[in-house]
């Protein structure tokens, strides 16, 4: 997840020329988006609220809270990696997260959650 600046950069390069060069171009932009890079400098309010309070209830810095919906907060892609998650099933992790964001939750069309140990 340390690897935000050379994807973006990336994802902006292939974002500009994917009008030239056809939808292939479009698949690769957003396999890198899923792949844990973000818009360091686009990131909403809202986002950065949840990203905050994931962080502080699984003592990691490693999350990323990604708005998806193009910044209506309807639907948010979610990635946390934290050792509380040991020993967890992957359901009970998300259950986890879920819990956390209870309230981001019920306001959103769509959660996308993806949790792992480190």
């Amino acid at each position: 997840m340390r690897y935000y600046n050379l994807v973006s950069n990336a994802a902006r390069v292939l974002t500009a020329s994917s009008r030239q060069h056809g939808a292939h171009v479009r698949v690769a932009t957003q396999h890198i988006r899923w792949s844990g890079a973000r818009y360091m400098s686009g990131q909403t309010a809202a986002e950065r609220a949840m990203e905050e309070k994931l962080k502080q209830e699984f003592m990691t810095e490693d999350v990323v809270v990604q708005d998806q919906s193009g910044g209506c907060g309807a639907q948010y892609v979610v990635e946390v990696v934290s050792d509380k998650f040991k020993g967890l099933s992957t359901i009970k992790q998300h259950r986890l997260v879920h819990s956390v964001l209870k309230e981001e939750v019920a306001d959103m069309h769509a959660i996308r959650v993806f949790t792992k140990t480190p």
